[in-house]
């Protein structure tokens, strides 16, 4: 049997390995994505945006209605 200090070991080797694997993947979907967007025509980029600003702006309601309500919630805290 392994004694503990080679395990904690191994578990930050497997961590950190796993940190790295993430942020490669990250990497590399994010670039994929942007290079998907480079190959676009500027037309269907329009077409995009256009389709996609009344969902943004809804989240943008969807966020502020949360923060205010989040905001009032912590001041009622600070009375009692």
């Amino acid at each position: 049997m392994k004694k503990q200090p080679e395990i904690i070991a191994y578990a930050v080797a497997i961590i950190l390995k796993a940190a790295l694997l993430a942020a490669a993947w990250a990497g590399k979907s994010r670039r994929r994505g942007l290079e998907s967007i480079v190959k676009m025509p500027i037309d269907e980029k329009d077409k995009e945006i256009l389709s996609v600003k009344p969902e943004i702006s809804a989240n943008m309601m969807v966020a502020m209605r949360l923060s205010d309500s989040f905001f009032i919630v912590e001041s009622v805290k600070d009375f009692k």
